[in-house]
């Protein structure tokens, strides 16, 4: 068994154990989903207090922009529509064919499991 499949069962196995967790405290992924969707939709009412007048002046609804990108990238994560993050790799052209494979593959485990 490779690494990277011992990593990808690994993955298997702690998620299935945070499912288990969060089945017990009732938190479900549909309740999840549900949760970002309505954040999708997110308003907020600003208040002040005038002293002019001696109390509370409330706005109007207004869109909550930071929770509503907040929502975004959570939905993002969940549904993996991030695009895929592009990486250079420098070789020293000195170094031998095998070494430059092995530094480069070094690299890209590095890279795909960062610890």
């Amino acid at each position: 068994m490779t690494s990277l499949e011992i990593g990808q069962k690994s993955a298997e196995i702690a998620r299935g154990e945070l499912l288990k967790h969060c089945r017990s405290v009732s938190l479900s992924p549909r309740k999840v989903c549900k949760r970002i969707a309505e954040s999708l939709d997110a308003t907020e009412v600003k208040t002040h207090y005038d002293k002019d007048r001696g109390k509370w002046v409330y706005s109007t609804l207004m869109i909550d922009y930071a929770a509503r990108a907040k929502a975004i990238d959570q939905a993002i994560c969940i549904l993996d529509l991030k695009p895929v993050e592009r990486k250079s790799l420098e070789i020293d052209m000195a170094e031998s064919v095998p070494e430059r494979i092995a530094k480069v593959l070094k690299e890209v485990v590095a890279y795909a499991h960062p610890e």
